[in-house]
């Protein structure tokens, strides 16, 4: 396994930064798109020397998840609350708290606080 360094933003602001152990070669980086506004609002970019990114259609900070998806919260990046298929989750593992810089997860608690009544 290579590590890789991988950034986090929100928006166009850096939040954070951690190095991840990959069993891949070319790690694919992702980026989050809001289908309500259009906005990429979240990425997290692998510092390779090749990499893809996958785009991922989810609710910004500022929309409401769509009826199909009632386990999402808004503006959320974090992918390991849930079980999901092991094929799917393989290309989400940078999303996990384990790998998460402490800013982000920060941020993450904070959404979530919102959310509570």
């Amino acid at each position: 396994m290579k590590d890789f360094t991988v950034q986090y933003f929100i928006n166009n602001a850096l939040i954070g930064q951690s190095t991840i152990p990959s069993p891949f070669p070319y790690p694919e980086s992702i980026c989050f798109f809001c289908r309500d506004c259009g906005d990429i609002w979240g990425r997290v970019w692998f510092l390779a020397d090749q990499t893809y990114f996958r785009v991922v259609t989810a609710a910004c900070d500022r929309h409401k998840a769509g009826p199909w998806d009632f386990i999402s919260l808004p503006g959320s990046m974090i992918e390991d609350l849930f079980p999901r298929a092991l094929e799917e989750r393989a290309a989400f593992w940078p999303l996990t708290v384990t790998y998460m810089p402490p800013a982000m997860l920060k941020r993450e608690v904070q959404l979530l606080l919102r959310k509570l009544p």
